[in-house]
């Protein structure tokens, strides 16, 4: 589901750049987290996101990307979120 937009590290990607990341997650209560986590890991490594997501989380960035522009979070059971560069159209 969607959880709005938030404000993270500086973005190139598609000729586009900016600092605004869309966030989705598995559940209203997820949201929650999610907003709260995603500026922090926008502004780690790929190998940093692996190490330093949230409690409980299972994080990585997209495939075969060097960044945690774009990626997501895992825990055990049905939580889960993700977020992305907020691309115009």
């Amino acid at each position: 589901m969607p959880c709005g937009v938030v404000s993270g590290a500086h973005w190139h990607m598609f000729h586009q750049s900016g600092t605004a990341y869309r966030v989705t997650a598995a559940s209203a209560s997820e949201c929650s987290t999610a907003k709260h986590w995603v500026p922090r890991l926008s502004h780690l490594t790929a190998a940093q996101l692996v190490k330093h997501g949230p409690p409980g989380y299972h994080c990585g960035p997209g495939t075969g990307l060097e960044t945690a522009w774009l990626g997501g979070c895992l825990k055990h059971g049905s939580s889960a979120f993700s977020s992305g560069p907020k691309l115009a159209h």
